[in-house]
């Protein structure tokens, strides 16, 4: 249950998005119609109802459908632009389309332009932002030595490390403070990062700079940083993180935003730990009777 509630509220940016779009598009499509209910205009009953509608739709598809999510705000924008242009050429509203099918596609292929425009990665060497923050926070009933333990990178410790790609993790012989982690991506494919830590605080937080094997710098050469805080909040822990990117793309950064991203990076790593944990204790019998 905390799991699904997790991902409902991280779809709360792209549901008001989606819904502000659906109730400007149910209100102009209505907007010439004179008849009222109850003593509401049509046109605000529409906007409503498609506001409701349309993002609960949206909302189940994301929940069971994740992989399709990124396609909502594209199709919200498209229904907006839909019912602007049908205004001025009402042959595109269905009820009077010659041919409704013809409409559809047209509807459809616009939703896939849209949606190139949004995220498409031609954008990338025009558009980039010199520098960008994810942010997010998420609670969990951890322990907090128990979080540290499966968040923290520690080759001492990697029994409990939550990530459950991990192939390698060492220290670097010729560079303090720094670890070689090598994890996999899935059809024998992996990831070599070199990871430096410069501040740590037991059982509290840590920030680190990583750097992709193979994968070359931005304009400013600065390293990637993400930072993560254990806050105790009376039965929880309320886990921060903050990740700074230079030179990222501007499509990637509103992406970012839309899609909460960090907050779902750090959902995952949390649930991971959650059950790694569960796991060690009940093995070492933590929590059963003698």
């Amino acid at each position: 249950m905390q799991s699904l509630i997790r991902r409902i509220y991280r779809e709360r940016r792209r549901m008001a998005i989606f819904g502000t779009m659906a109730a400007l598009s149910g209100y102009l499509f209505f907007i010439g119609d004179d008849r009222s209910l109850h003593g509401l205009p049509v046109s605000t009953i529409a906007s409503l109802g498609f506001a409701l509608g349309l993002s609960l739709l949206g909302l189940v598809v994301c929940v069971l459908m994740p992989a399709y999510r990124f396609v909502i705000e594209a199709l919200g924008l498209m229904l907006l632009v839909y019912a602007v242009l049908a205004l001025y050429f009402p042959a595109l509203n269905v009820d009077s389309a010659a041919i409704p099918i013809v409409n559809v596609i047209l509807f459809m292929g616009g939703a896939q332009l849209l949606h190139h425009l949004f995220y498409g990665a031609w954008s990338d060497k025009y558009l980039n932002q010199a520098v960008h923050i994810d942010r997010a926070t998420t609670l969990t009933r951890m322990e907090q030595e128990d979080l540290w333990l499966s968040l923290f990178p520690d080759p001492h410790t990697r029994e409990y490390y939550y990530d459950d790609t991990l192939i390698e993790m060492e220290r670097v012989t010729d560079q303090p403070g720094a670890l070689h982690v090598v994890n996999s991506r899935g059809n024998g494919m992996f990831v070599e990062q070199i990871v430096h830590f410069d501040q740590i605080k037991r059982g509290w937080s840590f920030r680190t700079k990583y750097e992709v094997l193979g994968r070359a710098r931005g304009k400013s050469g600065k390293l990637p940083v993400y930072t993560l805080v254990f806050e105790p909040r009376d039965a929880d822990i309320a886990v921060h993180i903050r990740w700074e990117r230079y030179d990222f793309p501007t499509r990637r950064a509103m992406m970012h935003w839309i899609d909460d991203w960090a907050g779902r990076k750090l959902d995952e790593m949390v649930e991971k730990s959650e059950t790694k944990m569960a796991q060690i204790n009940a093995a070492m019998g933590y929590g059963q009777e003698a």
